[in-house]
């Protein structure tokens, strides 16, 4: 799917293309960590007013603008995405779980 969509412009421009393909994530049934933040922070219109998280050994407590103040959730996302692509799987996976019982999304 992704090769059909863009070999056109690929061929165009007569650039090489590298595919890399997870397969640890064949039959996952739930989406990467980074795609999960994103759609807590980026997405998810309601959340509530605050967040406290702890990141690179100090601890951080953030109100939560609507989700139409983009900038302001940008920032929450990217200070938690820069923290957890650093912890090893089973700490991004009980961080993203964390995450997503604080929004509701689980």
């Amino acid at each position: 799917m992704v090769y059909a969509n863009v070999r056109g412009i690929l061929g165009h421009y007569d650039c090489p293309m590298t595919l890399f393909v997870t397969t640890g994530a064949i039959g996952a049934t739930r989406e990467f960590w980074w795609d999960a933040i994103s759609r807590i922070f980026l997405e998810t219109e309601v959340l509530p007013p605050s967040i406290m998280f702890s990141t690179r050994g100090k601890t951080c407590h953030l109100p939560v603008p609507p989700l139409d103040q983009r900038s302001g959730r940008e920032k929450i996302f990217y200070e938690i995405w820069a923290d957890v692509r650093r912890m090893p799987y089973d700490e991004q996976t009980s961080r993203v779980e964390e995450l997503g019982r604080w929004a509701g999304c689980i």
